[in-house]
């Protein structure tokens, strides 16, 4: 069985790492609501991974 990995909302590729998910899609300004202010809460440094079985 395989699963699926996704960071806001675009599917990852297995081959992909965690430092240029971090930068090419997680640090992404267009993908942060721009109400953002850094800083504000903890929540915005965590890095969300959601994972399902592929449809």
């Amino acid at each position: 069985m395989q699963v699926e990995i996704t960071c806001r909302g675009r599917q990852l590729l297995p081959i992909l790492t965690l430092q240029h998910v971090r930068d090419s899609i997680w640090c992404q300004r267009d993908a942060v609501s721009p109400s953002f202010v850094p800083d504000v809460s903890t929540a915005d440094h965590i890095m969300v991974l959601q994972y399902g079985r592929r449809p």
